[in-house]
């Protein structure tokens, strides 16, 4: 089973593609709290086609999001012939948490995450 549910916030701006095939992905990472309140762990995350359009409307740098998704190992050679590791969350699933005045979607745009209280990390 290749499961991932976070709650945090978006600690960068979003970064929109637009591939050739017009597929759209936005890329974020986000931060969850870690072990003291002091302590914060980021996990970068990846979202396509109608998710990606989502993300990028109605998401900001600072806003809170439950995400739902499961993990992707990327590897990489470098220029100079350095392998890289990467792991990022791919996402099936987002929930915007921001509370308030804002602008937020339309029931029909909502992307569900059945999260209970006592899963938070805070």
């Amino acid at each position: 089973m290749n499961r991932v549910e976070l709650i945090g916030r978006l600690a960068t701006d979003i970064t929109k593609l637009t591939f050739d095939d017009g597929k759209q992905m936005s890329r974020f990472t986000i931060a969850v709290k870690g072990k003291s309140k002091d302590e914060a762990e980021f996990f970068s995350v990846v979202a396509w086609e109608k998710l990606a359009e989502l993300v990028n409307k109605y998401c900001k740098k600072g806003d809170r999001v439950g995400v739902c998704g499961a993990l992707k190992t990327n590897n990489y050679t470098s220029s100079k012939g350095e392998k890289w590791h990467a792991v990022e969350i791919s996402a099936h699933e987002i929930e915007f948490l921001n509370s308030g005045n804002k602008e937020t979607p339309k029931d029909k745009d909502l992307i569900p995450v059945d999260i209970k209280d006592e899963d938070l990390p805070f």
